[in-house]
Protein backbone atom coordinates (compact mmCIF):
# COMPACT_ATOMS: atom_id res chain seq x y z
CA UNK A 1 0.00 0.00 0.00
CA UNK A 2 2.89 2.30 0.83
CA UNK A 3 4.65 1.67 -2.45
CA UNK A 4 1.65 2.26 -4.54
CA UNK A 5 1.14 5.56 -3.01
CA UNK A 6 5.09 6.26 -3.15
CA UNK A 7 4.37 5.80 -6.84
CA UNK A 8 1.74 7.89 -7.06
CA UNK A 9 2.87 10.92 -5.68
CA UNK A 10 6.06 9.96 -7.76
CA UNK A 11 4.06 10.10 -11.05
CA UNK A 12 2.41 13.76 -10.41
CA UNK A 13 6.18 15.33 -9.77
CA UNK A 14 6.47 16.71 -13.20
CA UNK A 15 8.95 19.20 -14.07
CA UNK A 16 7.95 22.75 -15.12
CA UNK A 17 10.32 24.86 -17.12
CA UNK A 18 11.65 28.32 -15.82
CA UNK A 19 8.98 31.70 -16.89
CA UNK A 20 10.75 34.53 -18.12
CA UNK A 21 10.30 38.06 -16.62
CA UNK A 22 9.02 40.77 -19.45
CA UNK A 23 9.00 44.68 -18.13
CA UNK A 24 7.13 47.21 -20.88
CA UNK A 25 7.09 50.94 -20.34
CA UNK A 26 3.83 52.62 -20.21
CA UNK A 27 3.31 56.44 -21.05
CA UNK A 28 0.99 58.64 -19.36
CA UNK A 29 -1.07 60.82 -21.08
CA UNK A 30 -0.20 64.61 -19.88
CA UNK A 31 -2.71 67.63 -20.26
CA UNK A 32 -2.69 71.23 -20.35
CA UNK A 33 -4.49 74.28 -18.52
CA UNK A 34 -5.09 77.64 -20.61
CA UNK A 35 -5.79 80.86 -18.45
CA UNK A 36 -7.87 83.24 -19.28
CA UNK A 37 -7.81 86.56 -17.19
CA UNK A 38 -10.53 89.05 -18.21
CA UNK A 39 -12.43 92.31 -17.07
CA UNK A 40 -16.07 90.50 -16.02
CA UNK A 41 -17.87 93.70 -17.95
CA UNK A 42 -16.53 93.32 -21.19
CA UNK A 43 -13.85 90.50 -21.07
CA UNK A 44 -11.12 92.41 -22.04
CA UNK A 45 -7.73 90.72 -20.92
CA UNK A 46 -6.34 91.37 -17.48
CA UNK A 47 -2.87 91.90 -16.76
CA UNK A 48 -1.75 92.38 -13.23
CA UNK A 49 -3.65 89.39 -11.28
CA UNK A 50 -1.10 87.33 -9.44
CA UNK A 51 -2.16 83.65 -9.87
CA UNK A 52 -1.05 80.34 -8.45
CA UNK A 53 -1.95 77.12 -9.97
CA UNK A 54 -1.96 73.37 -6.68
CA UNK A 55 -2.12 70.15 -8.13
CA UNK A 56 -4.97 68.79 -5.13
CA UNK A 57 -3.15 65.11 -5.20
CA UNK A 58 -0.01 65.96 -3.79
CA UNK A 59 -0.39 69.58 -2.56
CA UNK A 60 2.40 71.04 -4.64
CA UNK A 61 2.02 74.04 -7.01
CA UNK A 62 2.78 73.73 -11.03
CA UNK A 63 2.76 77.39 -11.32
CA UNK A 64 2.51 80.66 -9.93
CA UNK A 65 2.56 83.78 -12.23
CA UNK A 66 1.36 87.20 -12.83
CA UNK A 67 -0.76 87.41 -15.68
CA UNK A 68 -0.72 89.28 -18.92
CA UNK A 69 -2.61 90.40 -21.97
CA UNK A 70 -2.01 87.04 -23.19
CA UNK A 71 -3.21 83.89 -21.94
CA UNK A 72 -1.30 81.90 -19.86
CA UNK A 73 -0.45 78.40 -20.74
CA UNK A 74 0.51 75.26 -18.51
CA UNK A 75 1.84 72.33 -20.38
CA UNK A 76 2.74 68.44 -18.96
CA UNK A 77 0.21 68.62 -16.58
CA UNK A 78 -0.80 65.04 -15.39
CA UNK A 79 -4.24 63.81 -15.05
CA UNK A 80 -6.23 65.15 -12.06
CA UNK A 81 -7.74 67.92 -10.33
CA UNK A 82 -6.09 71.29 -9.70
CA UNK A 83 -7.32 74.20 -7.68
CA UNK A 84 -6.77 77.97 -9.46
CA UNK A 85 -6.31 80.26 -6.60
CA UNK A 86 -6.44 83.90 -7.48
CA UNK A 87 -3.70 85.50 -4.51
CA UNK A 88 -4.35 89.67 -5.64
CA UNK A 89 -6.13 91.37 -8.35
CA UNK A 90 -5.37 93.92 -10.67
CA UNK A 91 -5.00 97.71 -9.38
CA UNK A 92 -8.85 98.92 -10.01
CA UNK A 93 -10.14 95.40 -9.57
CA UNK A 94 -11.72 92.76 -6.85
CA UNK A 95 -11.34 88.86 -7.05
CA UNK A 96 -14.85 87.66 -8.08
CA UNK A 97 -13.51 84.52 -7.06
CA UNK A 98 -10.85 83.69 -4.75
CA UNK A 99 -9.94 79.70 -6.02
CA UNK A 100 -11.79 77.09 -8.41
CA UNK A 101 -10.80 73.84 -9.31
CA UNK A 102 -10.63 72.38 -12.85
CA UNK A 103 -10.43 68.17 -13.79
CA UNK A 104 -7.65 67.19 -16.60
CA UNK A 105 -8.54 63.18 -17.56
CA UNK A 106 -7.90 60.89 -20.38
CA UNK A 107 -10.87 62.61 -22.72
CA UNK A 108 -10.31 65.45 -21.74
CA UNK A 109 -6.84 66.57 -21.80
CA UNK A 110 -7.00 70.45 -22.21
CA UNK A 111 -8.48 72.70 -19.91
CA UNK A 112 -9.16 76.22 -20.70
CA UNK A 113 -11.00 78.72 -17.56
CA UNK A 114 -11.31 81.98 -17.88
CA UNK A 115 -11.01 83.99 -14.50
CA UNK A 116 -13.14 87.50 -14.00
CA UNK A 117 -12.19 90.54 -11.96
CA UNK A 118 -14.51 93.27 -11.36
CA UNK A 119 -13.81 97.26 -11.07
CA UNK A 120 -14.02 98.76 -8.10
CA UNK A 121 -16.65 101.67 -8.28
CA UNK A 122 -15.83 104.55 -6.26
CA UNK A 123 -18.08 108.00 -6.55
CA UNK A 124 -18.15 110.76 -4.69
CA UNK A 125 -19.81 114.37 -5.15
CA UNK A 126 -20.12 117.41 -2.87
CA UNK A 127 -23.34 118.95 -1.38
CA UNK A 128 -24.27 121.52 0.45
CA UNK A 129 -24.03 121.33 4.30
CA UNK A 130 -27.67 122.63 4.97
CA UNK A 131 -29.82 122.50 1.76
CA UNK A 132 -28.22 118.77 0.68
CA UNK A 133 -27.77 120.23 -2.69
CA UNK A 134 -25.18 119.35 -5.13
CA UNK A 135 -22.56 121.34 -5.46
CA UNK A 136 -20.07 121.80 -8.25
CA UNK A 137 -16.08 123.17 -8.32
CA UNK A 138 -14.53 121.60 -5.29
CA UNK A 139 -10.78 120.09 -5.81
CA UNK A 140 -10.34 116.45 -3.94
CA UNK A 141 -7.65 114.42 -3.67
CA UNK A 142 -7.84 110.61 -2.88
CA UNK A 143 -4.99 109.56 -0.91
CA UNK A 144 -4.35 105.79 -0.26
CA UNK A 145 -2.60 104.37 3.41
CA UNK A 146 0.95 105.16 2.28
CA UNK A 147 0.12 108.86 1.91
CA UNK A 148 -0.09 109.31 -1.69
CA UNK A 149 -2.19 110.80 -3.92
CA UNK A 150 -3.82 107.98 -6.22
CA UNK A 151 -6.23 110.54 -8.01
CA UNK A 152 -7.49 114.64 -8.21
CA UNK A 153 -11.19 115.07 -8.66
CA UNK A 154 -13.01 118.42 -9.38
CA UNK A 155 -16.80 117.74 -8.54
CA UNK A 156 -19.47 118.59 -10.87
CA UNK A 157 -22.97 118.87 -10.12
CA UNK A 158 -23.55 114.83 -9.91
CA UNK A 159 -21.15 111.72 -8.40
CA UNK A 160 -17.91 111.88 -10.01
CA UNK A 161 -16.37 108.33 -10.27
CA UNK A 162 -12.75 108.07 -9.33
CA UNK A 163 -9.74 107.35 -11.76
CA UNK A 164 -9.69 103.42 -10.03
CA UNK A 165 -6.74 102.13 -12.12
CA UNK A 166 -4.15 102.96 -8.76
CA UNK A 167 -7.14 101.70 -6.60
CA UNK A 168 -6.20 98.27 -4.98
CA UNK A 169 -8.07 96.91 -1.30
CA UNK A 170 -7.14 99.23 1.38
CA UNK A 171 -8.13 102.31 3.40
CA UNK A 172 -8.41 106.33 1.54
CA UNK A 173 -8.62 109.24 2.40
CA UNK A 174 -10.21 112.10 0.78
CA UNK A 175 -9.56 115.29 1.66
CA UNK A 176 -10.04 118.84 0.34
CA UNK A 177 -7.64 120.93 -1.29
CA UNK A 178 -10.05 124.04 -3.47
CA UNK A 179 -13.27 125.14 -1.96
CA UNK A 180 -16.42 125.72 -4.58
CA UNK A 181 -17.03 129.69 -5.07
CA UNK A 182 -19.17 130.84 -1.98
CA UNK A 183 -18.04 127.80 0.05
CA UNK A 184 -14.73 126.96 2.77
CA UNK A 185 -12.76 124.24 2.88
CA UNK A 186 -13.61 121.26 4.65
CA UNK A 187 -10.85 120.31 7.06
CA UNK A 188 -12.21 116.84 8.43
CA UNK A 189 -11.32 114.08 6.07
CA UNK A 190 -13.05 111.19 4.49
CA UNK A 191 -12.11 107.94 4.45
CA UNK A 192 -13.50 104.38 3.04
CA UNK A 193 -12.21 101.28 2.42
CA UNK A 194 -11.94 99.15 -0.15
CA UNK A 195 -12.10 95.08 -0.06
CA UNK A 196 -14.38 92.16 -0.82
CA UNK A 197 -17.17 92.95 0.91
CA UNK A 198 -16.83 96.89 0.32
CA UNK A 199 -16.62 97.06 -3.72
CA UNK A 200 -18.90 99.54 -4.83
CA UNK A 201 -18.51 103.29 -2.46
CA UNK A 202 -20.23 106.33 -2.82
CA UNK A 203 -18.97 109.70 -0.79
CA UNK A 204 -21.12 112.83 0.61
CA UNK A 205 -18.91 115.54 1.11
CA UNK A 206 -20.54 118.58 2.43
CA UNK A 207 -19.25 122.08 2.58
CA UNK A 208 -20.44 124.76 4.74
CA UNK A 209 -20.54 128.51 2.74
CA UNK A 210 -18.14 130.86 3.55
CA UNK A 211 -19.40 133.39 5.78
CA UNK A 212 -18.48 137.02 6.78
CA UNK A 213 -19.80 138.39 9.97
CA UNK A 214 -19.53 142.31 9.65
CA UNK A 215 -19.59 144.41 12.92
CA UNK A 216 -20.28 147.96 14.01
CA UNK A 217 -18.73 148.84 17.11
CA UNK A 218 -18.20 152.28 19.09
CA UNK A 219 -14.60 153.18 18.25
CA UNK A 220 -14.19 154.50 22.25
CA UNK A 221 -15.65 151.76 23.87
CA UNK A 222 -15.89 148.79 21.49
CA UNK A 223 -19.48 148.26 22.34
CA UNK A 224 -22.61 147.16 19.38
CA UNK A 225 -23.49 150.32 17.76
CA UNK A 226 -27.19 149.94 16.20
CA UNK A 227 -28.85 152.05 13.31
CA UNK A 228 -25.96 152.70 10.97
CA UNK A 229 -26.80 151.74 7.26
CA UNK A 230 -24.12 149.64 5.83
CA UNK A 231 -23.27 148.43 2.31
CA UNK A 232 -21.11 145.49 0.61
CA UNK A 233 -19.44 146.36 -2.73
CA UNK A 234 -17.75 143.99 -4.95
CA UNK A 235 -14.71 145.71 -5.88
CA UNK A 236 -13.77 144.56 -9.33
CA UNK A 237 -17.47 145.36 -10.72
CA UNK A 238 -18.61 147.65 -7.91
CA UNK A 239 -21.77 145.64 -7.28
CA UNK A 240 -23.78 146.21 -4.16
CA UNK A 241 -24.10 143.03 -2.80
CA UNK A 242 -26.00 143.68 0.19
CA UNK A 243 -27.02 146.95 2.51
CA UNK A 244 -28.25 146.38 5.89
CA UNK A 245 -29.21 148.52 9.25
CA UNK A 246 -27.14 147.50 12.06
CA UNK A 247 -27.80 146.20 15.49
CA UNK A 248 -26.97 144.92 18.36
CA UNK A 249 -24.75 141.71 16.84
CA UNK A 250 -23.33 141.17 14.21
CA UNK A 251 -24.56 140.66 10.11
CA UNK A 252 -23.53 137.62 8.32
CA UNK A 253 -23.02 137.72 4.38
CA UNK A 254 -22.51 134.21 3.45
CA UNK A 255 -21.38 132.53 0.02
CA UNK A 256 -19.29 135.70 -1.60
CA UNK A 257 -17.68 134.59 -4.55
CA UNK A 258 -13.56 134.76 -4.59
CA UNK A 259 -12.41 138.78 -4.68
CA UNK A 260 -12.17 141.41 -2.86
CA UNK A 261 -14.80 143.64 -1.49
CA UNK A 262 -15.27 146.65 1.17
CA UNK A 263 -17.93 148.11 3.47
CA UNK A 264 -18.69 151.35 3.47
CA UNK A 265 -21.17 153.51 5.62
CA UNK A 266 -24.13 155.23 4.35
CA UNK A 267 -25.86 156.61 7.16
CA UNK A 268 -24.69 157.45 10.23
CA UNK A 269 -26.06 156.05 13.66
CA UNK A 270 -28.04 158.44 16.03
CA UNK A 271 -24.99 160.36 18.00
CA UNK A 272 -22.16 158.89 16.21
CA UNK A 273 -20.69 160.92 12.76
CA UNK A 274 -20.41 159.55 9.65
CA UNK A 275 -17.45 157.25 8.78
CA UNK A 276 -15.73 157.78 5.50
CA UNK A 277 -13.44 154.73 5.93
CA UNK A 278 -13.84 151.45 4.02
CA UNK A 279 -13.52 148.15 5.61
CA UNK A 280 -11.99 145.62 3.18
CA UNK A 281 -12.63 142.10 2.86
CA UNK A 282 -11.31 139.32 0.68
CA UNK A 283 -12.38 136.04 -0.29
CA UNK A 284 -9.51 133.80 -0.94
CA UNK A 285 -11.48 129.86 -1.60
CA UNK A 286 -8.86 128.99 1.08
CA UNK A 287 -11.18 130.04 4.06
CA UNK A 288 -11.60 127.45 7.14
CA UNK A 289 -13.44 129.93 9.56
CA UNK A 290 -15.88 132.44 9.00
CA UNK A 291 -14.56 136.24 8.60
CA UNK A 292 -14.80 139.16 10.58
CA UNK A 293 -14.73 142.70 9.84
CA UNK A 294 -15.40 145.19 12.51
CA UNK A 295 -16.39 148.80 11.09
CA UNK A 296 -15.85 151.38 13.71
CA UNK A 297 -17.79 154.83 14.63
CA UNK A 298 -16.66 157.63 16.57
CA UNK A 299 -19.39 159.54 18.56
CA UNK A 300 -20.14 163.02 17.49
CA UNK A 301 -18.82 165.28 20.83
CA UNK A 302 -19.92 168.74 21.76
CA UNK A 303 -17.42 170.71 24.71
CA UNK A 304 -19.54 173.48 26.35
CA UNK A 305 -16.80 176.11 28.00
CA UNK A 306 -18.29 178.79 30.38
CA UNK A 307 -16.26 182.25 30.02
CA UNK A 308 -15.96 185.27 31.64
CA UNK A 309 -15.27 188.53 29.96
CA UNK A 310 -11.75 188.05 29.41
CA UNK A 311 -12.13 184.64 28.53
CA UNK A 312 -11.75 182.25 31.64
CA UNK A 313 -13.51 179.38 32.60
CA UNK A 314 -16.28 179.94 34.89
CA UNK A 315 -17.32 178.18 37.21
CA UNK A 316 -21.35 178.25 38.96
CA UNK A 317 -23.20 179.09 36.12
CA UNK A 318 -25.78 176.38 35.49
CA UNK A 319 -26.85 175.74 31.92
CA UNK A 320 -29.75 173.77 30.05
CA UNK A 321 -29.26 171.94 26.54
CA UNK A 322 -32.45 171.51 24.97
CA UNK A 323 -33.29 170.41 21.16
CA UNK A 324 -35.70 172.19 18.60
CA UNK A 325 -38.99 170.96 19.65
CA UNK A 326 -37.82 172.70 23.21
CA UNK A 327 -37.17 169.55 25.25
CA UNK A 328 -34.56 169.32 27.63
CA UNK A 329 -31.24 166.94 26.94
CA UNK A 330 -29.17 168.00 29.35
CA UNK A 331 -28.71 170.21 32.46
CA UNK A 332 -24.99 170.90 34.40
CA UNK A 333 -23.06 173.47 36.16
CA UNK A 334 -20.03 174.50 34.84
CA UNK A 335 -16.49 174.45 36.37
CA UNK A 336 -13.16 175.54 35.23
CA UNK A 337 -12.95 172.09 33.18
CA UNK A 338 -15.08 172.13 29.97
CA UNK A 339 -17.97 170.15 29.86
CA UNK A 340 -18.71 167.48 27.18
CA UNK A 341 -22.08 165.80 25.87
CA UNK A 342 -21.80 163.15 23.16
CA UNK A 343 -23.95 161.02 21.14
CA UNK A 344 -26.36 163.38 20.19
CA UNK A 345 -29.13 162.76 17.76
CA UNK A 346 -28.66 165.26 14.51
CA UNK A 347 -30.64 168.34 15.01
CA UNK A 348 -30.38 171.68 16.18
CA UNK A 349 -29.63 172.51 20.03
CA UNK A 350 -30.01 175.40 22.02
CA UNK A 351 -27.61 176.38 25.22
CA UNK A 352 -29.06 178.63 27.48
CA UNK A 353 -28.07 180.09 31.19
CA UNK A 354 -30.93 179.17 33.88
CA UNK A 355 -28.64 180.12 37.08
CA UNK A 356 -25.85 182.58 37.16
CA UNK A 357 -22.74 181.89 38.86
CA UNK A 358 -22.35 183.97 41.79
CA UNK A 359 -21.64 187.69 40.87
CA UNK A 360 -22.80 187.25 37.45
CA UNK A 361 -26.34 188.23 36.02
CA UNK A 362 -27.88 186.54 34.61
CA UNK A 363 -27.28 185.75 30.61
CA UNK A 364 -30.72 185.59 28.75
CA UNK A 365 -28.71 184.76 25.28
CA UNK A 366 -29.15 181.44 23.61
CA UNK A 367 -26.24 179.76 21.93
CA UNK A 368 -27.13 177.32 19.17
CA UNK A 369 -25.15 174.59 17.39
CA UNK A 370 -26.21 172.19 14.13
CA UNK A 371 -25.92 168.20 14.99
CA UNK A 372 -25.29 166.09 11.56
CA UNK A 373 -23.65 163.32 10.57
CA UNK A 374 -20.56 164.80 9.56
CA UNK A 375 -20.31 166.36 13.28
CA UNK A 376 -16.93 164.79 14.83
CA UNK A 377 -16.55 167.68 17.48
CA UNK A 378 -17.32 170.94 18.49
CA UNK A 379 -15.69 173.12 21.34
CA UNK A 380 -18.43 175.86 22.17
CA UNK A 381 -17.65 179.34 24.41
CA UNK A 382 -20.98 180.61 25.80
CA UNK A 383 -21.01 184.24 26.08
CA UNK A 384 -19.54 185.84 29.02
CA UNK A 385 -22.10 186.25 32.01
CA UNK A 386 -22.16 190.28 32.80
CA UNK A 387 -21.20 191.02 36.46
CA UNK A 388 -23.65 192.31 38.88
Amino acid sequence: MADTMQQAVVGTLVGVPKQKTVSASVSMPTGSLTIKKVDSSNNSPLAGASIEVIRKATNKTVASFESTTSDYVINNLLPGEYEIKELEAPNGYYIDEESSNVIISDSNLNISKTITNSKYDVKIRKVDSETGSVVSGAVLNIINSDNEVVDTITTTNDYVSVDTAKLKEGTYRVVEVSAPSGYVINTTEKKFSLDKTHTKITVDFEDKKNEVIIEKRDASDNSFVSGAVLRLIRVSDNKVIDEWTTNNKGHSVRGLEKGEYKVIEVKAPNGYTLSSSEVTVTITGEETEPITAVFYNSDNQIVINKVDEDGNPLSGAKLRITNSSGSEIDTFTTTKDPYTIDKLDPGTYYVEEIEAPSGYALNKERESFIIDENTTSCLLYTSPSPRD
